[in-house]
């Protein structure tokens, strides 16, 4: 049997490129990124205990994601998001 042939590069090229607050920013966001041919990967994020205490309103989305792309893409994509509130969509 043949062994599998190892090569020691790095293909792995993803960043952490900004938090998104709320499924309504987040889904602007990725239309934003579709758009202009970025590829993208969304973590979703657990709440902390404070953020669940402090934010109980009515009205409040909860959910946080972390858009996570090519290092490549990272300079084309600020550029883009720039015009967002910093509130709702915070760069890494």
């Amino acid at each position: 049997m043949a062994s599998i042939v190892y090569q020691p590069e790095f293909y792995h090229r993803e960043v952490a490129f900004c938090k998104v607050y709320g499924s309504k920013n987040k889904s602007v966001v990725e239309n934003i990124l579709l758009k202009n041919r970025i590829s993208y990967f969304i973590d979703m994020q657990k709440e902390s205990v404070l953020r669940r205490l402090f934010l109980t309103g009515k009205g409040k989305d909860k959910t946080i994601f972390v858009f996570k792309i090519n290092e490549a893409d990272v300079e084309k994509a600020s550029d883009l998001i720039k015009e967002f509130d910093q509130n709702q969509v915070t760069p890494i």
